[in-house]
């Protein structure tokens, strides 16, 4: 991995459920060697990702 480390382990996989599917939701962690700058890719503080739209299903992960 050319920006960070993984380093083998999950964080509490979750579930979300629709009425007719099951997601299986898993985080991995990684630790980052450098901010990746890229225009797909933005950075925010994590006390302000409540201004965001995120998912239901993602938002489990948070």
């Amino acid at each position: 991995m050319p920006y960070g480390s993984y380093f083998g382990k999950t964080i509490k996989p979750k579930t979300h459920h629709f009425t007719h599917k099951t997601w299986h939701l898993t985080l991995y962690p990684i630790k980052l060697s450098k901010k990746i700058e890229a225009p797909n890719i933005f950075w925010i503080k994590k006390e302000d990702i409540n201004t965001l739209s995120i998912p239901t299903a993602f938002k489990k992960l948070l």
